[in-house]
């Protein structure tokens, strides 16, 4: 990748996603972003040229390392896996929580902690009661469950 004036290299970056066209960036730190999952963003695309311009963000961390390409399946499919903020936190139970007799009784309540239940409600819904688990059988077929209030 030729250099251009005052150390900005001029480079392709490739998407994981390919249905993504490559994007031309200009960094003065290609050598830190070799073999590394970085995140860029478009600013331009000229009618005229094959591939549109953008910027480095940030780099994530080493192509091939379990975390970080876990990471950039949840950030292609726009999925937040930040800490969840002290406002959120504030709203649940005090620790330890445990689960009360009283609801343990309710026949009307099915106790689900054995098992991986997620939330397939859209971004943003106000009530979570959509979900789903799915679970490998001895026999290797798979149970899937799926939740619907």
């Amino acid at each position: 990748m030729p250099a251009g004036s005052g150390g900005t290299a001029h480079a392709l970056f490739v998407s994981k996603d390919r249905r993504i066209p490559k994007i031309r960036i200009h960094t003065q730190q290609l050598e830190n972003l070799l073999d590394k999952r970085v995140i860029v963003a478009v600013d331009s695309w000229d009618r005229l040229s094959r591939y549109p311009s953008g910027h480095y963000v940030q780099t994530m961390g080493e192509i091939g390392d379990r975390d970080i390409e876990s990471e950039v399946v949840l950030i292609e499919n726009d999925r937040n896996s930040r800490p969840f903020s002290s406002q959120v936190l504030a709203c649940l139970p005090p620790l330890p929580w445990s689960v009360s007799s009283e609801d343990l009784a309710n026949p009307i309540r099915q106790d689900l902690r054995d098992l991986r239940v997620f939330s397939v409600d859209p971004p943003g819904c106000k009530d979570i009661d959509d979900a789903l688990h799915c679970t490998a059988l001895p026999s290797g077929n798979f149970e899937v469950g799926v939740r619907i209030l």
